[in-house]
């Protein structure tokens, strides 16, 4: 349901209201793998189980769902002047039962069910995970568009000011009642690391800048993006030894030991924003053939390293093994860029 009302020639409001849905795709319902991992001195076997599984019965998880979702907005169009004109928008989305790969279950955890610990000796692996309609999360924000576009004799000129705020929030966790017994197994069915990289996907903000100018011919423009914060977590440390004193499960929630002091450091990775400088140009040759060339990121700027201040021997602990992980920014830094446009 969608609707605007027209307040003058020009301000606008509108809104919405919508429901949606996400079926599970073949690959969450019927992906099976069994590879190797290591922790600490220690092979595993690791399973990865198809919803179908007996196995993924065993520990309680049902067949997967389809994800529902609730959206809403409301905001407003107005044409300052001739050339400038502002939208605003507001918005919120709740996902329910959204399906996400659970952590890894030890078949030498003495609390998980029986029936489970069977059917991973019966397979031979030591540990298990599965995908699940696991989380239910909600999202609100605010989108801002402000763009000035004025055309004088052949020329033109365009500035265009963008901006997103939000915030998710994760509002529960359905955690399964076979592995619901302890708080290390709820903690494993979702990790904390898990969490963030969820949160991760809608950075709280964003920003950009463009100013555009076109002759006849040719064309020169500038962009700046602004990428907001983002935190998220290492693997931390599954050595209880490494910790003085010793401390298990430092890999279930993402600890690491200090470098001086061996005493449990959070594995923590904070990627402060990060403003980004683009320049393109172009030349039209004619009306079906164009020349574009320019420079992404000409300050060559690359995200914080991710280490956690004071356990710089565990840095890179990621799911890159790199100096970053996958952060909406990205990581390449400078590049140059040329291409030739044609029409039919």
């Amino acid at each position: 349901l969608a609707t605007r009302y027209k307040v003058s020639d020009r301000f606008n409001l509108r809104g919405s209201v919508s429901t949606g849905f996400r079926a599970p795709s073949l690959q969450q319902m019927n992906f099976s793998s069994t590879f190797t991992t290591v922790q600490g001195a220690d092979i595993k076997e690791v399973k990865i189980a198809p919803n179908y599984s007996p196995i993924t019965r065993a520990a309680g998880i049902p067949e997967l769902k389809q994800e529902k979702s609730l959206n809403a907005s409301l905001g407003f169009t107005a044409r300052l002047t001739s050339a400038l004109s502002l939208t605003i928008d507001g918005y919120y989305v709740k996902v329910k039962d959204r399906v996400v790969l659970s952590g890894q279950f030890s078949a030498d955890d003495p609390d998980i069910d029986p029936v489970l610990t069977a059917e991973m000796e019966r397979l031979d692996v030591a540990l298990a995970q599965f995908f699940a309609n696991a989380v239910n999360t909600s999202n609100k924000g605010i989108d801002i568009v402000l763009e000035y576009n004025k055309a004088y004799g052949k020329n033109n000129f365009r500035a265009l000011l963008t901006g997103n705020l939000q915030k998710m929030d994760i509002d529960e966790i359905n955690v399964p009642e076979k592995l619901d017994a302890t708080a290390d197994l709820r903690a494993t069915f979702l990790t904390e690391r898990e969490q963030k990289f969820i949160l991760a996907s809608a950075p709280g903000s964003k920003f950009g800048l463009t100013l555009e100018h076109n002759w006849k011919k040719f064309g020169l423009g500038a962009r700046l993006t602004y990428f907001g914060k983002l935190t998220l977590l290492g693997y931390g440390d599954g050595t209880a030894e490494d910790f003085t004193p010793e401390f298990n499960r430092g890999d279930l929630y993402a600890y690491v030991p200090d470098d001086n002091t061996g005493a449990p450091v959070k594995d923590q990775y904070v990627y402060d924003g990060k403003l980004v400088t683009d320049l393109f140009m172009s030349y039209q040759f004619s009306k079906r053939l164009g020349l574009y060339w320019g420079v992404d990121n000409l300050l060559n700027v690359h995200p914080d390293m991710s280490f956690a201040p004071g356990a710089k021997w565990w840095a890179f602990n990621n799911e890159t093994g790199g100096p970053w992980d996958a952060v909406q920014m990205g990581a390449n830094g400078l590049r140059l860029f040329a291409r030739v446009g044609f029409k039919l």
